[in-house]
């Protein structure tokens, strides 16, 4: 996201350098409302921006717990499987030292 605020910004400031060339040749009258209507586009371009990324963030932060529930479900069973492993193992071993 945030190559994409460089790029917005960037393409921001080529306009607004065009504007500023193209208005100082062809006098200028308009240039104060050209000028504030860049500012306002700006201003909600990186409002729209900073949206994007808050939500990207929480919808990274719902994944994130969402696996990390996961792994830990998984994590359990294994240990389960080990344990009831171990356990039939030392039963295994026990008959065989009684017999």
């Amino acid at each position: 996201m945030d190559t994409l605020a460089a790029l917005l910004l960037a393409i921001n400031t080529i306009l607004l350098a065009a504007v500023l060339i193209r208005q100082l040749r062809g006098g200028g009258a308009n240039l104060k409302n050209q000028i504030e209507g860049l500012e306002r586009n700006h201003e909600r371009t990186e409002r729209i921006i900073r949206e994007d990324i808050a939500k990207n963030r929480e919808e990274f932060s719902k994944s994130l717990t969402a696996f990390s529930e996961t792994n830990e479900r998984k994590l359990e069973k294994v240990r389960e499987v080990v344990e009831r492993q171990l356990r039939l193992l030392q039963e295994d071993n026990s008959n065989k030292l009684e017999k």
